[in-house]
């Protein structure tokens, strides 16, 4: 799958571009390839379920400290962006080494999304 983008916060929180002590204020993305959950259990196991969606951080693209709650994005063929994901974790040796970056899978969560927020989400 491609076409999946991660949108990292805006200034309020500040984000760390990599795993040295430089912080971004600005707000900044990238382009991800998504890999399979066979691919990304093999690097962080069992955690790994359904729930979830892994990023190929091949090349030191990924998420990172500060990044998490953030969204994972996928445009649609109209050029509209649906968030399919949430920042949930990536690899503590981290988020330039490689290991996949892991998200909440936003439509494994639209019952209790809708239940709580009292939101109709169009499925």
């Amino acid at each position: 799958m491609d076409g999946f983008y991660l949108r990292k916060k805006l200034n309020r929180i500040l984000n760390l571009l990599s795993d040295s002590p430089g912080i971004s204020d600005q707000l900044r993305y990238v382009s991800m390839p998504v890999m399979s959950n066979d691919e990304c259990s093999q690097v962080y196991g069992d955690v790994i379920t359904d729930s979830k969606i892994c990023t190929d951080t091949t090349g030191g693209r990924s998420s990172c400290n500060g990044d998490s709650g953030g969204p994972l994005v996928l445009m649609m063929n109209d050029g509209r962006y649906t968030e399919v994901g949430i920042v949930s974790f990536g690899s503590s040796a981290g988020c330039e080494v490689g290991y996949p970056a892991a998200f909440t899978r936003v439509t494994s969560f639209l019952k209790w999304i809708e239940t709580n927020s009292g939101i109709t989400i169009d499925q």
